[in-house]
């Protein structure tokens, strides 16, 4: 079968970018997605067998590599919205924003706005979800990448400066 550029085939690398595009897809459901198969046991077994292709490993950690870099959240942010719906999930009452305002004669106004329509459950689950993209929410630790190899080609240079796969 013949391989792209990054020495995958077009249904291993479909593979790949479904189990990356949806954080709650099991690699049995990314397979069974590309690869017509008999049985979700078979699925199983395959897509194990495929998580282990060194191929597919270092194009998943390319592209998290990326996606990390093109997300403009850190984890200072995210503890700092966290507390934040927090707050907002446990108050007994509305919260208030009181933004104030100066017009063009220098006279101060103020407005109340009360926090409104919260969806706590869909915070939290949008943040958990960021949380593990990020590997801030996760049991296993995972060695950080200081070079890649792709192609047998090594870039040994800071990751910010990677663009070795277009999105």
């Amino acid at each position: 079968m013949a391989k792209n550029k990054h020495g995958l085939t077009k249904q291993q690398q479909g593979f790949c970018d479904d189990l990356r595009s949806s954080p709650d897809m099991s690699a049995t459901k990314a397979y069974l997605k590309n690869y017509k198969v008999k049985s979700d046991k078979v699925a199983q077994v395959c897509a194990s067998k495929l998580l282990s292709n060194t191929m597919v490993q270092k194009y998943l950690a390319v592209k998290q590599v990326i996606a990390e870099l093109k997300a403009d959240y850190d984890q200072a942010d995210w503890v700092k919205d966290i507390l934040m719906v927090k707050r907002m999930c446990m108050a007994d009452e509305d919260i208030t924003l009181v933004v104030e305002k100066l017009d063009e004669n220098n006279i101060v106004h103020r407005l109340e706005l009360k926090q409104r329509e919260f969806n706590p459950a869909g915070a939290i689950k949008a943040l958990e979800t960021l949380g593990k993209f990020k590997k801030w929410l996760s049991d296993k630790q995972e060695v950080s990448l200081n070079h890649i190899d792709i192609d047998n080609t090594f870039i040994i240079q800071p990751v910010s400066t990677l663009d070795v796969i277009d999105e």
